[in-house]
């Protein structure tokens, strides 16, 4: 063995969808690791099987977080397949859903939605034009002009 083993987790905090690196050091060469990936219930979220090592006893692998993943922390464990008492975790952080995301629309990109639609917007300019085109029309039959 090449010395107690130790992963990261890069980002540490993400959001569903987003990829992580997850890069593990100190493990035997030459071996296979596990990456486990678990919420605050034990439920696993994720196994990434059969990671080489290298010479050096690293390892680096990506992992994608599913969408639908509760936000909260994350354990990432990485396992020796050989040796199960050679392990390391670290934490990964799901964040709270932001913006239009957080009430069922397209993500935002972290901007909160104000304003009105525009839909909404362009309803209303129609209702205008039309209430308009009326004053316009009831005017002239006042006046007596033809329309």
């Amino acid at each position: 063995m090449t010395g107690d083993p130790s992963i990261t987790v890069e980002p540490d905090t993400v959001n569903p969808g987003d990829t992580v690196t997850v890069e593990g050091e100190g493990f035997d060469p030459g071996t296979t690791v596990t990456v486990e990936i678990t919420d605050e219930d034990g439920n696993v979220i994720g196994t990434i099987e059969g990671i080489e090592v290298d010479e050096n006893g690293e390892f680096t692998v990506e992992w994608t977080v599913p969408e639908g993943v509760d936000p909260g922390v994350l354990t990432v464990t990485a396992t020796d397949d050989h040796d199960p008492d050679s392990s390391a975790s670290a934490s990964l952080t799901v964040a709270e859903p932001t913006g239009v995301a957080a009430a069922g629309g397209k993500p935002s990109g972290g901007l909160a939605a104000t304003g009105a639609g525009s839909t909404a917007l362009a309803i209303a300019a129609g209702l205008i034009m039309l209430l308009g085109a009326g004053t316009l029309i009831a005017g002239k039959r006042r006046r007596g002009d033809t329309v």
